[in-house]
């Protein structure tokens, strides 16, 4: 007896730290659901979600303007986009861009070359339907929040180049709608043909001469679907 006792002892003193590691702690618990809730974000990421990137060129102009008969200008756009897939053939994409827009033309009071330069931080948020796999139909409308504002022009009497840099004459803020078509290739890279409207007056109530005119812009792009 004196020796069974003992090694009765002994062995639950051997069985119990076994035993103990076998049960999971709240802590080990705790981060496994952390992990699974990590692996689940990022699967649904995958499989819901796009993000890429694009550039192009705008052709850009004045909707409505009555006083220099402008032309439009080429500029440039470039950022990036991300896309959320409602369904097989319905998505919703937001896209943040730098845009070069403005108008031209060959003749205005005693100036040639004049041009009015405005550059926008663009922000669409457009509805794509997809009519196949590749091809695509999007709308929605757009904000724009303009960086910078410059006039340049060579007058005709000494032939000398004038660049006047001010934001002050025109409006901060330009909404409109867009609407376009693209093409995706299963590499991801893609191509799109936009047209945006702008419906605010671009020059402002204190632009020179009374000119006004919203920004009306035809953009050619590219673009990469990671």
């Amino acid at each position: 007896m004196k020796i069974f006792l003992p090694f009765c002892l002994l062995l639950s003193l051997s069985i119990c730290p076994l035993f103990a590691q076998q049960q999971p702690t709240a802590k080990d618990s705790a981060a496994a659901e952390v992990e699974d809730a990590i692996d689940e974000a990022v699967n649904y990421v995958e499989e819901n979600m796009e993000f890429g990137v694009k550039a192009g060129l705008n052709f850009a102009s004045f909707n409505d303007d009555q006083v220099f008969n402008a032309d439009s200008r080429m500029g440039l756009h470039l950022g990036f986009f991300g896309r959320y897939l409602f369904s097989r053939r319905l998505s919703g994409k937001v896209e943040l861009l730098y845009s070069s827009q403005g108008a031209r033309t060959d003749e205005f009071s005693i100036f040639e070359d004049y041009a009015i330069h405005l550059n926008y931080l663009s922000i669409p948020i457009v509805g794509e339907v997809m009519i196949t796999d590749q091809l695509r139909l999007e709308l929605g409308p757009y904000i724009g929040i303009l960086v910078s504002s410059r006039q340049s022009f060579k007058n005709l009497v000494g032939g000398r180049e004038v660049v006047n840099t001010n934001n002050d004459k025109t409006n901060f803020i330009d909404v409109g709608v867009v609407g376009g078509i693209t093409y995706n290739f299963p590499s991801g890279f893609g191509l799109g043909l936009r047209y945006n409207q702008g419906f605010a007056d671009a020059l402002g109530k204190d632009f020179f001469s009374d000119a006004s005119g919203s920004n009306t812009v035809f953009q050619i792009a590219t673009y990469y679907t990671f």
